[in-house]
């Protein structure tokens, strides 16, 4: 996930203007894994980018969750109503790594379900006073152990994390962006 210091995704009216030069990451990480998953309003938001951001994603796959089954999607796209179904009907599909990438209810329903096997986080050089954070709040920890740090473009701090899990049973299927996750 691309965010500011503060872990701000993007302002109240939704907009990422503050997030510079962040978009070639994401789309580096969806063409590796070949599928992304959002939420409903990061869909919605997404295609009403331009279209010099949608045409350099129209090759990925995008999984979509909503609780309104009848969510009109366009192409590439998939609809499911929850983060299990989706992990499941992709790991029936063939893959096994992919994104999630917002926002943060979708984000903090795969951290709640335990869904979560890596942590992406690509951070802007800003604070922004108030916004969308990466989670939403809800009762859940992850606890991560630090694998890579690295600057890129001069003020991105890039870095990822593997989710510690005690006692998980579940063979890792899917990796995810802003995390890479098992499913």
């Amino acid at each position: 996930m691309a965010t500011s210091i503060n872990s701000i995704i993007a302002t109240e009216d939704y907009s990422e203007d503050f997030l510079n030069g962040t978009w070639k990451y994401f789309v580096e990480l969806g063409s590796k894994y070949g599928c992304v998953i959002w939420g409903r309003t990061t869909y919605q938001l997404v295609n009403k980018m331009p279209f010099k951001y949608t045409d350099s994603i129209k090759h990925i796959k995008k999984i979509v969750i909503s609780s309104n089954p009848k969510f009109p999607l366009g192409p590439k796209s998939q609809l499911f109503l929850n983060p299990e179904s989706a992990l499941k009907g992709l790991k029936e599909q063939g893959y096994k790594k992919v994104i999630l990438s917002g926002g943060s209810k979708i984000n903090s329903s795969f951290a709640k379900s335990n869904l979560i096997d890596e942590v992406i986080l690509l951070v802007d050089s800003i604070i922004v006073g108030k916004g969308i954070p990466l989670f939403s709040p809800e009762n859940f920890q992850l606890k991560l152990k630090p694998l890579r740090t690295e600057i890129k473009d001069g003020h991105l701090v890039y870095t990822r994390y593997k989710v510690i899990k005690s006692n998980c049973m579940r063979p890792p299927i899917i990796a995810l962006l802003g995390y890479l996750i098992n499913g």
